[in-house]
């Protein structure tokens, strides 16, 4: 079981690398064995800090923002680590619109759950 102090201290330590967000077109549901994003449309390096949902300093906070090229409906969104191009996550959501010339913020929260 990983105990609050586990998870304070798991959070810290993620909180040292550094991060990329990425935003794609994909719509396969995000699976334990993804590796890429199904349709990466484009990638930006994040902010990280920690914050707190659950509990004081379980989540680990990304931040990044784009600027839309071209429109898109952004279905799927991804961590990846800036260092080793690893992608560390993945979120599959119902379309956002996003016409041409928009500033688009992204934040992604990583949570630690105790257990």
């Amino acid at each position: 079981m990983i105990v609050r102090k586990g998870v304070k201290a798991l959070v810290s330590i993620l909180a040292l690398r550094a991060y990329q967000l990425a935003i794609g077109i994909g719509t396969t549901p995000a699976w334990t064995t993804n590796e890429t994003l199904e349709n990466e449309k484009a990638r930006a390096d994040a902010t990280v800090s920690i914050t707190s949902i659950n509990f004081e300093g379980d989540t680990l906070k990304l931040e990044a923002m784009f600027t839309m090229m071209e429109r898109l409906s952004i279905t799927e969104y991804g961590v990846f680590d800036k260092g080793t191009g690893m992608m560390i996550a993945r979120y599959v959501a119902n379309p956002i619109e996003v016409p041409v010339g928009t500033n688009l913020k992204v934040i992604y929260y990583i949570t630690g759950k105790i257990g």
